[in-house]
């Protein structure tokens, strides 16, 4: 090995420093090789004693992270290349998030209507009739309030008027008014007869807005079914109305 390696350093020599195989050198040439062979060797030996320290400063200070893998360098290179993979993935997910963050406070309210009260001021009443033999309608106009007789029915009197109602709540809000049914039956008191009120209407539409008081009055009319010789007496009946905020 001493003498493959001299030969090695000796080939890197300049050629001055050779001679012919056949040639026997002198004692000057001899000297001069062998300082210039020593010289060679000492460098080659400082190159190899620093390459050395660093790779094992190298392989001290990645072995101290992965004690477990220290003697297995093949493995303790693909964890150091997985290593910095994820630490280039830490460094691409931290530079894609925001430079600067907001923050700011959302405000909820609602606010309480005034309950809805809701009274009958009139009666829907279709007034005084006087029988036919063979009967007729009684029709109130919703909007004019304007009463009318058919067939062989006669109106006495002004009583007869649409139904009047008065709503109570907050101040101009929009409410909707329906009705049960737009019919009803009127029976006669300490009797068995009937007759029949269909039509029912609010005047204006269902759909109305209280003024700056809270306040509403709306009326309700119809239309009047009376038989032929309709017995004589008082007939009475009722319906529903329901006024909800919309």
């Amino acid at each position: 090995m001493r003498k493959a390696r001299n030969n090695a350093i000796i080939g890197r020599c300049p050629r001055w420093h050779r001679w012919d195989s056949g040639r026997h050198p002198s004692r000057g040439q001899r000297r001069t090789r062998q300082s210039t062979a020593r010289l060679y060797r000492q460098l080659a030996a400082r190159k190899s004693r620093a390459a050395q320290s660093f790779s094992s400063a190298l392989t001290t200070t990645f072995q101290s992270s992965f004690p477990i893998m220290r003697h297995n360098r093949a493995v303790t290179n693909r964890l150091f290349r997985v290593r910095r993979g994820a630490l280039a993935v830490m460094v691409a997910l931290l530079g894609a998030a925001p430079a600067y963050a907001g923050n700011t406070s959302g405000a909820a309210q609602t606010s309480i209507l005034d309950r809805l009260s809701v009274s009958q001021t009139e009666d829907l009443d279709f007034g005084i009739i006087a029988p036919g033999a063979s009967g007729g309608r009684v029709t109130i106009q919703q909007n004019t309030g304007r009463c009318s007789a058919s067939g062989s029915l006669t109106l006495l009197g002004d009583r007869c008027h649409r139904g009047a109602f008065e709503v109570r709540g907050d101040t101009n809000a929009r409410v909707a008014i329906s009705l049960g049914s737009n019919t009803t039956i009127l029976t006669r008191v300490n009797g068995s007869e009937t007759m029949r009120v269909d039509q029912l209407r609010v005047n204006a539409g269902p759909n109305k807005q209280l003024d700056g008081s809270g306040e509403l009055v709306f009326h309700v009319a119809g239309r009047l079914a009376v038989g032929g010789n309709q017995t004589p007496g008082l007939y009475q009946g009722t319906f529903a109305v329901t006024v909800e905020y919309r």
